[in-house]
């Protein structure tokens, strides 16, 4: 039986990760290069998901993931990395997706935090009784 602790703590770590992930998101959202070994690689970002898959014990396992959203075309002539068209490829990132996806993961952090607290009064009432 896996404890109450443990599934609020795979919890956390869940609302952690996705918060992390929007926020990389967001500091990339115009990032048409990336820095690999110390070299600067002409590769768009590529945004980052999380996905959570329920475990069987209880809690959940979060995971980010390299999103499947193709890069966008964007038209901006004056860009450094613009083709001869005047073509940017810039990652596919909807900045006010993932402000939501911040404010959620927070409200989970704070849920999960919430009740880990109410676990460790309840669990000090108990002591508090039998002591």
């Amino acid at each position: 039986m896996t404890s109450p602790v443990n599934i609020l703590l795979s919890g956390l770590n869940a609302a952690s990760l996705r918060a992390s992930a929007s926020a990389n998101n967001i500091a990339n959202s115009r990032s048409t290069t990336k820095l690999e070994d110390g070299k600067v690689q002409n590769e768009v970002y590529m945004p980052q998901d999380v996905i959570s898959v329920n475990q069987q014990n209880g809690g959940t396992l979060a995971t980010v993931i390299a999103s499947d959203k193709p890069p966008l075309k964007v038209y901006e002539p004056g860009h450094v990395d613009a083709d001869i068209n005047g073509v940017v490829e810039m990652p596919n990132v909807d900045l006010a997706e993932e402000l939501v996806n911040l404010e959620q993961a927070a409200s989970d952090y704070k849920a999960n935090l919430k009740a880990l607290e109410s676990y460790k009064n309840t669990q000090q009432s108990l002591l508090d009784i039998f002591v």
